[in-house]
């Protein structure tokens, strides 16, 4: 429970430091990102075989603000990423779904593997998911999945290795058999830990990287999210008698003045 803590106190003063940011923007209003088509259509796990905790877990992650993938066309992307090592970003090209294009916006979105969405540098051909989704899902299976959170935000985007937020993105989509095998890299215990960590340290991973290199709009709406989203994991997590645990406190305010 200490590192789902961790993560929330790192969102919410990462966040309390960024609150005169809507003023600073050209509107002055606060940014947003597209909507997937169905974000808030009805789901329910493929398979009966997993439990109905793996099910609601998967649920209550996608309530705290995870993009929906189902209804999108899956294409290669490139679009840009960060590091907390460099104060620029870098173009990346990996496979993600494509969100339908509004007539009066120009620029392309696209769900990423992270569960966020993207801004777009290019659309490229068409991919599979569910190909990339068994090939991550084979590649981990020899592997502890806990090794994989806290990873950069290329890693967490790529479609080379699973991570906790990439399984909660197959078992959103894929068929029954798939989602079997996903299920299996999670292990025995109650996963929601696991999955929520990483869920939150992706997004405060893609806000810190995205603040670093000047790109506020991008930064703030993806903080300003995991307000609730924190909230939220926090409270299914005592519903699961999960304990919590108070973890030190990071300065993020000096941190941020580290990168000026």
């Amino acid at each position: 429970m200490i590192t789902l803590v961790r993560t929330t106190l790192w969102c919410c003063f990462f966040l309390s430091g960024m609150e005169a940011l809507p003023q600073d923007s050209t509107e002055g209003s606060i940014p947003s990102l597209p909507t997937p088509p169905m974000e808030s259509k009805p789901w329910t796990l493929s398979s009966t075989n997993l439990t109905p905790g793996l099910r609601n877990a998967v649920s209550v992650l996608f309530r705290t603000g995870m993009a929906d993938p189902r209804g999108c066309e899956y294409r290669e992307i490139e679009l840009v990423v960060g590091s907390v090592w460099k104060a620029s970003g870098t173009s990346f090209k990996t496979h993600g779904w494509i969100l339908p294009a509004a007539k009066t916006v120009q620029t392309n979105y696209a769900i990423g593997w992270n569960g966020l969405v993207y801004p777009l540098v290019s659309i490229g051909g068409p991919a599979s998911a569910e190909d990339d989704a068994g090939s991550m899902i084979k590649a981990m299976l020899p592997h502890d999945m806990r090794a994989q959170i806290w990873a950069e935000e290329a890693y967490a985007l790529g479609t080379r290795w699973l991570t906790p937020a990439k399984a909660v993105m197959i078992l959103r989509f894929a068929p029954a058999v798939l989602a079997e095998e996903c299920a299996r890299t999670l292990g025995q215990d109650d996963p929601f830990l696991l999955l929520a960590t990483d869920r939150l340290w992706t997004a405060f991973d893609r806000a810190i990287c995205a603040h670093i290199r000047g790109d506020d709009d991008l930064a703030y709406v993806t903080a300003l999210s995991l307000t609730q989203a924190t909230k939220t994991c926090e409270s299914e997590a005592r519903a699961r008698g999960l304990t919590t645990l108070q973890a030190p406190e990071p300065n993020f305010r000096q941190i941020g003045r580290a990168h000026v």
